[in-house]
């Protein structure tokens, strides 16, 4: 058992106990998984394709919207969902705020959710508020 609280939300917002989290986000081209986290607390969003978003554009629009409150964010995925996401941010300015705060672009197939969680930890174990993990 992971020690920490999760809690699953349709909720847009990815505020933990009162300040912003960070962020892993697993994504292809038709699913992701957002896992925002501090040192004792998780929140998992998702968002998938829909027949309305009419492609991947609109899908990673609203993926982006998603992930703005984040403080920072570390992108994961399979194959070229993450490369297309990111090629999306590039390609509208509307989301260039968003791109400052990613600090990492990495290759991870389908993990569980466990294994997502356990690797952003990780990744942001340099920060302060993970040294007491």
């Amino acid at each position: 058992m992971l020690g920490f609280v999760y809690s699953f939300s349709k909720n847009k917002s990815i505020i933990l106990g009162g300040f912003m989290a960070y962020v892993v986000c697993w994504i292809d081209t038709h699913d992701a998984k957002i896992f925002s986290f501090n040192v004792d607390k998780v929140q998992k969003n998702e968002l998938h394709i829909k027949k309305e978003d009419h492609g991947e554009e609109h899908f990673y629009h609203r993926v982006a919207e998603a992930l703005m409150p984040a403080s920072e964010i570390l992108i994961v995925g399979p194959g070229l969902g993450k490369t297309h996401f990111m090629h999306h941010l590039d390609s509208h300015k509307v989301h260039s705020a968003l791109k400052i705060k990613i600090k990492g672009v990495e290759n991870m197939d389908h993990p569980t959710d466990g294994q997502i969680i356990g690797y952003g930890r990780k990744f942001f174990k340099h920060l302060d508020v993970f040294e007491a993990i």
